[in-house]
């Protein structure tokens, strides 16, 4: 199973539309957190000093969701593993 949800992303990061596909960029330092193409398979992930990517394995999601749901920005789904993009907390 493939799947991207967001919870309130275009309240925490800069979005900029291409002809093929969204860029997710973190509005304080403008680097490229995500890339979700057309045909919703993503590419670039990375973090930045504001935003960071966990990643989890199914069971241990699922077993700790409410939690981990409670800060994630950007979750996805990828077959054995959930990524997820998350503020940083000072």
């Amino acid at each position: 199973m493939k799947e991207i949800t967001s919870r309130n992303a275009e309240k925490f990061l800069k979005f900029e539309e291409k002809e093929d596909g969204k860029y997710h960029y973190c509005p304080y330092c403008g680097q490229l957190l995500l890339t979700i193409y057309k045909n919703n398979e993503w590419g670039m992930m990375s973090s930045c000093g504001h935003f960071d990517w966990y990643e989890f394995t199914i069971t241990l999601y699922s077993m700790y969701m409410k939690l981990l749901m409670k800060n994630a920005i950007i979750t996805i789904f990828d077959d054995i593993s959930v990524y997820l993009l998350a503020q940083r907390q000072s």
